[in-house]
């Protein structure tokens, strides 16, 4: 087995080129696969809060290229970078919620018959979005991308999925395809005695359905007349700014409500959230519509910043442990309601990335289509327990300043999730108070105190929605079975498995958080120099 040899020559499609695993996977292939012959980037355009529009090219340029995912490979090849970067990759405008791609018939025609690999990283990963956001970004748009790659002559398709797509079921989850959905909603109607659509059409056209009629509910004569009432008590000005203030509080409740629809909607069909319930939709539309599509469904674990390349530590922004952990240092989080006894499955993105790349040359070979977990928690456990006891030692022996002095943190007791949402709303209130009083004093004296307790507000409500979201991972044991990404490891040569490293027995979890996680998260994301606390 060779990824070298696979990859010499070939022609890729990339969608999420610019996201968090998306510009580490561009970069490898750039760096360890310069031989291939083209990438192809779908990226969307995109108009920004003045009206100014950036093309895909513009993004590829402005926005990919520009990123420090690229800082060795800018190093290595100087002020020829961009020059050298721009004859391998070439920018494609699209979207992947239109049913062509965003591409006019010739461009679409013109793809397939190049392409050769093609690689679907993109997807919305919010937890709790808009559900019809999520609807079209994930599972429409897996629809979409997979006809597209069975149209493209003898192409090998990737789809990165998540390992959190098995439900809210605690324990052994097995890298096998799930059942098809008609098995599944048969499976339900039997164990929940609650009839669900029959088949995946009936499905998405429920939620379709679902979305249309809570955007039209927007507009119902009760709503309006209630957010006029509201516009009128909290602007007191022209008409002018109430009609403005009225398009406000709509869009602030339609996001609301199909927020809400989506949790409901995904915990009664036994998932956690509406990612993880779309990213099962999306694998639905991959396994029904491939065909002869020789494919690999790719499912990580929780994504976290790299163990090695780009360089130790690279991040794109916040992910899942980062608000945490730097709540956690700046002694905002003096608790946590999560079992520290369980596994906390976190995968490195640069071990993602290489997995991707294996799973790519495995699936040219054995045609069909296959699922590899890309996981640490069967191999190598990371227990709840140890990523706080490693992030207190850290934060003792590095703390966070705060006004020049250094921020003490607390030991951690884990407290029920009741226990701890009965404190959070307590806080809550205690603030709203507090806020409220100082609206009654005079605004110069009360102007500082109520910036302070607006921050504290807001960091009330991002806890709570971190607890909301996050909880049922902290609480509840997944094991992934991993043996074929063991596997395609494996039948990697040495120099391959040095090359494209993702042997999860060689993680060090705690020198991983303290040396290379959380300085990551100071410099890429709290853009804090080396050795800066602040």
């Amino acid at each position: 087995m060779s990824i070298t040899d696979f990859f010499r020559g070939k022609v890729l499609l990339i969608t999420g080129g610019t996201a968090f695993l998306g510009q580490p996977l561009v970069a490898k292939i750039l760096t360890a696969l310069p031989d291939v012959e083209k990438i192809y980037l779908l990226i969307r355009s995109r108009t920004d809060a003045s009206g100014k529009r950036a093309s895909a090219q513009e993004r590829l340029e402005n926005e990919l290229l520009t990123s420090d995912v690229f800082t060795s490979l800018r190093h290595r090849h100087g002020e020829n970078f961009e020059t050298w970067a721009l004859q391998k990759l070439a920018a494609v405008e699209g979207d992947l919620t239109d049913e062509r791609l965003g591409f006019n018939d010739t461009d679409y025609q013109r793809l397939q018959n190049e392409v050769q690999v093609f690689i679907n990283v993109a997807g919305l990963v919010d937890f709790d979005p808009p559900f019809d956001d999520s609807l079209w970004g994930n599972a429409l748009a897996a629809k979409h991308v997979v006809n597209f790659a069975r149209g493209c002559q003898d192409a090998v398709f990737l789809h990165v999925s998540t390992a959190y797509v098995c439900g809210d079921k605690p324990g052994h989850v097995s890298e096998e395809l799930p059942p098809a959905y008609e098995q599944y909603a048969a499976a339900h109607r039997e164990k929940t005695g609650t009839p669900i659509p029959e088949t995946l059409s009936e499905e998405i056209e429920g939620l379709l359905s679902l979305s249309a009629a809570i955007r039209a509910e927007v507009d119902s004569p009760e709503n309006l007349a209630r957010f006029e009432q509201e516009a009128e008590q909290q602007k007191k000005g022209t008409r002018k700014g109430i009609d403005a203030q009225v398009e406000e509080l709509k869009a602030e409740w339609l996001e609301n409500r199909l927020v809400e629809a989506g949790l409901e909607h995904a915990r009664a069909r036994g998932w956690n959230d509406t990612y993880t319930y779309m990213k099962f939709l999306a694998e639905q539309m991959v396994m029904e519509l491939r065909g002869e599509l020789s494919t690999a469904i790719v499912r990580p674990s929780i994504i976290e910043s790299s163990l090695a390349e780009p360089e130790p530590g690279w991040l794109g922004k916040f992910r899942m442990s980062e608000p945490l952990i730097v709540g956690f240092g700046k002694g905002r989080l003096p608790d946590f309601p999560a079992d520290p006894d369980i596994i906390l499955d976190i995968i490195p993105v640069d071990f993602v990335v290489n997995a991707i790349l294996a799973a790519a040359e495995a699936t040219a070979k054995r045609r069909g289509i296959e699922v590899y977990h890309v996981a640490t928690g069967t191999q190598n456990p990371l227990y709840f327990r140890g990523i706080f006891e490693a992030t207190y030692e850290y934060f003792v022996k590095y703390p966070m300043l705060e006004d020049g002095k250094p921020i003490a943190v607390p030991i951690w007791r884990y407290p029920s999730l009741e226990e701890f949402q009965r404190k959070l709303d307590s806080r809550m209130r205690l603030a709203n108070l507090a806020v409220y009083t100082l609206g009654k004093l005079p605004v110069r004296a009360a102007k500082r105190k109520r910036r302070q307790l607006v921050l504290k507000q807001s960091g009330i409500k991002a806890l709570l929605h971190y607890i909301r979201i996050y909880a049922p991972y902290t609480r509840t044991n997944f094991e992934f079975e991993t043996q074929k990404m063991q596997r395609l490891y494996e039948a990697l040569s040495p120099t391959e498995q040095q090359q494209f490293n993702f042997d999860v027995s060689q993680i060090h979890w705690k020198r991983y958080f303290q040396e290379i996680h959380i300085p990551g998260i100071k410099r890429h994301v709290l853009k804090l120099e080396d050795g800066a606390n602040g």
